[in-house]
């Protein structure tokens, strides 16, 4: 009977994994996405230092993802997780020479870096925002709060990479295999006819012109007429082919990331903002254009490169040698800065997302601006950020000129020195003019695709830092897997919350804790509190926007989680406290995701919400256009509009959160009266008592807990929360007018 293997060393030592042969390591430079990333990211960094590589979403997934950021306490909690052991300690400057590398710094009290070296006037750290940075220890006192965070492996830490590769962004092209084989087909017979060329060259050379040989002559000149009137078809073939491919990848490419973006949850919204998704957008047409051209143009390059080579080679080896000598400098030059300009890119794009997303703020709040004269001071926060990306712009410029000055220099040489090379060659009697001259032509062929190689490699360097945003979007999960099962079923209107618990990320502490509700079919049901009870998260729980961290939400006894969400939510009406239209006509804002809507349901819906009237007033009517998403309307006016867009749908289910806030006493009890007819479930968040004194049971929160339950007159009678608020919004002329 055979023993059992040994166990290797690392199995046997765990403690191996932390040894770290050679000299001193580099952090890498992890780039936060969103404003509160910092800390996953600068966590990312860490991880990788110690030699497990993670992308910053898969980070977040023990972090959270969280819209007030991540506490030092959640980073050590986290790391633990993923096998490193951490604590925080507190540390003077003066004694920064004893903190290990990869130490995550507390910055500025609102950020993270990651400490990398100590230099005798500098410190350098890597900050997730804007790279690396070497800081002056003037600048580093003035930044660091003496707080640091400690992390070094656990015995049961386990290195790797579980990174994805960037395969996926390759089968868009690879899916068009059919166009794909034609253009390659077509590109290797242009390249391989042109070889033809350095022989025609020394045939010309060698035996025309010593011989007179007139009649030879004319073949060769028909035979080269030949090549050009083939060069002319075949490359207008290949550019309707490439044509044809780059449209179908970048349909497929755009139209599948705008996709799989809306089908996020809507968490993931709330952590960016819009300009930066915009812009995250547009870099695909920059990515189809590299993938679709560049990736054809190496595969190509790099084998006529080879083939040129070992012909150059068999030839002449003297000069193949030189081109490949002339070629590695070039691939040095665009190496060696490739970091540098990878970086200063990641720059460039964070500052344009940062100025797009603040151009998007300042027009849409043009109204705030002007009504407080702050015009000036707007203009004058974008023009610092606008400085700030023309100084990466002028970084950017200076290292691009010394690398295209460096490229095209040595591009500019080699044919001169392959020349001197060549007669040299001729003079010593080892090649004759005519294979001198034939030799130079192919080596001038052979210098086409290995220039274009080498920008080739740039732009996959460059590449990088555009995947890394979109990256963000693709590996962040949708909100309901197309695997998982779901059942489309019609709602009548019963909602049960069975303990329901939610966190924005799993070391936060709860907003919603422990809530049980029965709302039976028809009902209607208030939830009141105080500002920052829970309320609206509350609301987003029922409309399943917001999945419960623990506990169950059932509808008509289903759960939630078994259910199609986007049909659940086409069941229900909601009016949110910020509503949103888009640049459409009113008739289009009103029947929305359902085209079909016919005239006469998009007037009964306004004629409840009590808007018919006003629209009917306008001159292009239900047509009038939604001018800058509906600002030119009054409050009342867009409360009202998206209370008929709820309306239009015939809900089983009604969420109303501060939907007549807005609207006069008047127009609120004739709105109410006509919500009074209707047969749904409704669940009103207000503040107004005239609103929520006739529900049916009244839910009232406090802390992110229902702490009492009941009709007005019950919870009155207790003289508990809802009588204190109540009391609170007395007003002694008129009596009880608001609550909260």
């Amino acid at each position: 009977m055979s023993a059992d293997p040994k166990p290797g060393l690392l199995q046997r030592f765990p403690a191996l994994k932390r040894l770290k042969p050679g000299g001193r390591a580099r952090i890498p430079d992890v780039r936060q996405m969103t404003l509160t990333d910092c800390g996953p990211a600068c966590l990312a960094m860490v991880l990788a230092y110690h030699g497990r590589d993670m992308s910053l979403d898969q980070v977040r997934e023990f972090t959270g993802a969280s819209r007030d950021g991540t506490t030092a306490k959640s980073l050590i909690a986290s790391a633990s997780k993923l096998g490193l052991r951490g604590r925080g300690v507190s540390i003077d400057v003066d004694k920064l020479a004893y903190l290990p590398p990869a130490s995550v710094l507390h910055w500025n009290f609102s950020h993270y870096v990651v400490f990398e070296r100590l230099d005798k006037n500098s410190v350098h750290v890597v900050d997730p925002a804007v790279g690396r940075r070497q800081v002056s220890m003037e600048q580093f006192r003035q930044y660091f709060t003496g707080v640091a965070l400690v992390f070094e492996p656990r015995e049961d830490f386990q290195p790797g990479s579980t990174r994805r590769g960037a395969y996926r962004y390759l089968m868009p092209l690879l899916r068009q295999h059919g166009t794909l084989t034609r253009i390659v087909v077509v590109s290797l017979a242009l390249q391989l006819f042109a070889l033809a060329v350095p022989m025609l060259t020394g045939m010309v050379v060698d035996r025309v012109v010593p011989r007179g040989d007139v009649h030879l002559l004319l073949v060769l000149s028909s035979a080269l007429m030949t090549l050009v009137v083939f060069q002319l078809l075949a490359s207008l073939l290949r550019g309707h082919l490439l044509l044809e491919l780059r449209t179908r990848v970048d349909a497929g490419m755009t139209l599948g990331f705008l996709e799989h973006l809306v089908s996020l949850a809507y968490p993931f919204f709330q952590l960016r903002p819009s300009g930066d998704l915009m812009m995250r957008m547009g870099m695909q047409s920059t990515v189809r254009e590299t993938i679709s051209a560049t990736a054809i143009s190496s595969l190509l390059d790099g084998a006529l490169v080879l083939l040129y080579l070992l012909l150059l080679f068999i030839a002449a080896p003297l000069m193949g040698l030189l081109v490949l000598l002339l070629g590695g400098l070039q691939v040095f030059v665009i190496i060696y800065s490739g970091k540098q300009r990878s970086m200063l890119l990641s720059q460039n794009l964070e500052l344009d997302a940062k100025a797009q997303t603040y151009q998007i703020a300042m027009l849409s709040g043009m109204q705030t601006l002007k009504a407080f004269g702050g015009e000036d001071r707007a203009v004058q926060g974008y023009s610092n950020l606008f400085v700030d990306i023309l100084n990466i712009g002028l970084k950017r410029g200076r290292l691009n000129l010394w690398v295209d000055s460096l490229t095209k220099t040595l591009q500019l040489a080699a044919p001169l020195l392959l020349l001197s090379v060549g007669t040299y060659l001729v003079l010593n009697k080892s090649l004759t003019l005519g294979e001198m001259l034939s030799i130079n032509a192919l080596a001038g062929a052979l210098l086409v695709p290995l220039s274009n190689l080498v920008g080739t490699v740039g732009q996959f360097q460059l590449l990088g830092s555009y995947l890394e945003r979109i990256n963000d979007v693709l590996d962040a999960p949708p909100e309901r897997t197309p695997s998982t099962a779901s059942t489309q079923a019609q709602l009548k209107g019963g909602i049960t919350l069975e303990g329901v618990s939610f966190r924005y990320h799993p070391n936060s502490a709860p907003v919603v804790h422990d809530v049980s509700v029965r709302i039976h079919p028809g009902q209607m049901v208030a939830i009141v509190g105080r500002s920052g009870a829970g309320k609206s998260t509350l609301a987003n729980l029922l409309l399943g926007l917001y999945l419960p961290t623990s506990g169950r939400v059932r509808y008509d006894e289903m759960d939630l989680s078994d259910l199609d969400l986007r049909a659940v939510r086409g069941q229900m009406g909601c009016v949110l406290q910020e509503p949103a239209f888009f640049g459409a006509s009113i008739r289009d804002n009103i029947s929305l995701n359902d085209p079909e809507m016919s005239l006469d349901q998009v007037k009964e819906a306004a004629t409840l919400a009590q808007i018919h009237d006003d629209i009917m007033a306008m001159p292009l009517q239900y047509a009038t256009p939604m001018v800058d998403r509906g600002l030119s309307l009054s409050g009342g006016q867009r409360q009202r509009l998206a209370l008929a867009r709820a309306l239009a749908r015939n809900p089983s289910v009604l969420l109303l959160d501060e939907a007549t806030s807005a609207l006069d006493a008047v127009t609120e009890v004739q709105v109410q009266r006509a919500l009074g007819t209707l047969s749904c479930t409704r669940v009103v968040i207000a503040h107004r008592l005239s609103t929520i004194r006739t529900a049916d049971v009244i839910l009232v929160m406090e802390g992110g807990r229902v702490v009492e339950t009941g009709s007005h007159q019950e919870l009155l009678s207790r003289n508990g929360t809802y009588f204190a608020l109540v009391q609170a919004q007395v007003e002694p002329d008129h009596g009880v007018s608001r609550l909260g």
